[in-house]
């Protein structure tokens, strides 16, 4: 099966953000010329990003680029998915309503998330229904929030019309639960998700959330540490323009998460080694799995995660280790462990802690969350 090559796939997604206000002067890379057709005026696609909670306007925008191969292409369809521009509040609240929703693979995912691709599911299937006959396989490509909805199109296409799809994202978010990236590693032929190592987009939302493939490594295209916001833009000096070097997809690097899917238990005397970056905040999380899962609380929260408001799901998983903190004198020193590296990560040093009541337990969620959404806020200006 045919695949886009890396720097055909960024291409696309750098110009999916293109056609956001104004189709009529869009003019394709002559990278992707050469080998794909556009017809930008009828064929894009509209979504709506906002608040389900209406507290304010939601927004109508420009969010699809389709091409058509043509020559050896024929039968090769690109669906470009454009990412958050942070100059609205709906896009913004798209990306912070971390309820949990359920997806077109029968999975929980991100509600923010599945909000969008829903509005513009409806566009998307007459479009696909309209070029059946010549689709061979379809590439759903996108950076940042436009890789988390092209992750969610490429499931929902392949479920619902049997069609090869092969994925590429580009710093995307974490989309859906590990029952979701488990179908979605098993759903499409390939995917391609590209990183660099300091992007903080790939490190939200927190647990549940985990990332497709489940079981190979992610393409890493830099060697970048810690957490730098211009690490996720397109077009900065650390970013994905810069650290895509490679044309060839066996040339690029792999980096794998050896913490997200293994039992991490954290003591409280080593939160001193702990450094702002996507290693620990990986580690963090898995701890965290860890916790509520030998609890057994994980399956819980999960079911529950779907009826609670976008903005407490994690007053809920405090909740919950409020509650295991009283089974047994080791969850107690687990979790002790567990704040204990998420203060210091947050930037804040204790010696002790004594009190794991749910306030102080949400109050150290709180903190962790609003230092890994300041990296997220700069990355996405």
């Amino acid at each position: 099966m045919k695949t886009l090559s890396p720097k055909e796939a960024l291409t696309f997604a750098e110009q999916a953000y293109d056609i956001e206000f104004d189709t009529k002067t869009f003019k394709p890379h002559r990278r992707l010329a050469k080998k794909f057709s556009f017809d930008v005026g009828k064929t894009t696609i509209q979504a709506q990003t906002g608040s389900t909670l209406g507290l304010v306007s939601k927004r109508i925008s420009n969010f699809v680029l389709c091409a058509k191969g043509t020559g050896d292409q024929n039968g090769q369809f690109v669906l470009a998915f454009r990412g958050t521009n942070f100059d609205y509040t709906a896009d913004k609240l798209t990306d912070l309503n971390i309820g949990i929703k359920g997806s077109s693979n029968g999975s929980s995912a991100h509600a923010g998330f599945v909000n969008t691709f829903h509005s513009l599911k409806g566009h998307l299937s007459t479009y696909i229904q309209s070029n059946a006959n010549s689709i061979k396989t379809v590439h759903c490509v996108g950076h940042s929030l436009g890789g988390a909805i092209a992750s969610l199109c490429a499931d929902w296409i392949r479920v619902n019309f049997k069609i090869n799809v092969v994925l590429y994202t580009f710093g995307a978010p974490r989309v859906g639960l590990q029952p979701y990236a488990q179908k979605s590693t098993n759903s499409n032929f390939a995917i391609f998700r590209c990183t660099n190592g300091a992007d903080p987009i790939p490190m939200v939302p927190l647990w549940p959330f985990v990332h497709a493939p489940i079981d190979k490594p992610e393409f890493r295209l830099d060697s970048s540490v810690g957490i730098l916001g211009d690490a996720h833009k397109l077009a900065s000096s650390i970013g994905y323009q810069k650290t895509l070097t490679s044309d060839s997809w066996q040339h690029i690097g792999r980096s794998s998460k050896i913490h997200l899917h293994r039992s991490v238990r954290l003591k409280f005397q080593n939160s001193h080694q702990v450094m702002f970056n996507g290693h620990w905040a990986d580690k963090i999380a898995a701890a965290l799995r860890t916790l509520l899962k030998e609890a057994g609380y994980v399956g819980l929260i999960a079911i529950q995660g779907a009826f609670v408001g976008s903005f407490t799901f994690y007053d809920l998983v405090a909740r919950s280790i409020e509650k295991i903190v009283r089974i047994s004198d080791r969850f107690r020193e687990q979790t002790e462990g567990l704040l204990g590296h998420m203060l210091r990560f947050a930037g804040k040093v204790v010696h002790k802690i004594t009190d794991l009541s749910f306030k102080f337990i949400k109050y150290v969620f709180n903190l962790l969350l609003k230092k890994l959404n300041s990296s997220v806020f700069k990355a996405l200006q």
